[in-house]
């Protein structure tokens, strides 16, 4: 699995004459990233002197969405070789024998659904790393000042995430049907994702 090998491992195997892992499993590791970041926040508040001044409910709800965040990384990780997978099982499926009318069919159909999965996997890294960044919005003003630049950096990961799955949807948007089902999904999750990290940048300079 490419999310067990070594840091340095990876990039090698990224940094080959392969397709994948490509784009869209970086952009997954890259997201998982983010949300440990932000996992590290949250880590390096919680129990300090001034949280344990906040209000009580405040401090409950830090807390759910640290851990929530969990589920992000996890997915996010699980996102590197789901993304190649998905990748080489389109490969495959381009590799069919298509001699006869009944192998084209059949290749055809493969193609067909292997192209599905290599939109869906990519979108599901969207979904996933804006999830996340929304629960960064809303650890951020409770969290220790000194891991703001943490913070940010979480945030930035995120938004790479987003903008990279992106890419990645829409470069396998093959047919006007495929347009029509996934575009609009994805321009309104990357306006989202642009805005918090707008949004956050800005208060988190204003902080430093």
């Amino acid at each position: 699995m490419l999310v067990e090998q070594s840091v340095l491992d990876f990039l090698n195997e990224v940094d080959s004459n392969s397709a994948a892992p490509g784009g869209g499993s970086v952009s997954s590791l890259v997201g998982a990233m983010g949300v440990a970041l932000a996992r590290m926040y949250g880590h390096l508040s919680i129990g300090k002197k001034k949280y344990m001044l906040l209000d009580e409910e405040v401090r409950l709800e830090f807390e759910n969405c640290f851990e929530q965040l969990t589920y992000y990384k996890d997915a996010l990780a699980d996102g590197v070789d789901l993304d190649t997978c998905a990748y080489q099982k389109v490969i495959e499926a381009y590799r069919l024998p298509k001699d006869s009318d009944e192998e084209k069919v059949i290749r055809q159909s493969a193609i067909d659904s292997a192209m599905e999965g290599a939109i869906l996997s990519p979108y599901r890294m969207m979904e996933h790393a804006l999830a996340a960044m929304k629960l960064c919005l809303q650890l951020l003003p409770y969290g220790n000042k000194n891991a703001l630049s943490d913070m940010g950096c979480a945030i930035l990961c995120s938004d790479m995430a987003i903008h990279g799955a992106y890419l990645n949807v829409r470069i396998n948007l093959s047919n006007d049907e495929q347009v029509a089902k996934w575009l609009d999904k994805i321009d309104a999750m990357l306006s989202e994702s642009e805005s918090i990290k707008e949004k956050v940048f800005k208060e988190i300079k204003g902080q430093l």
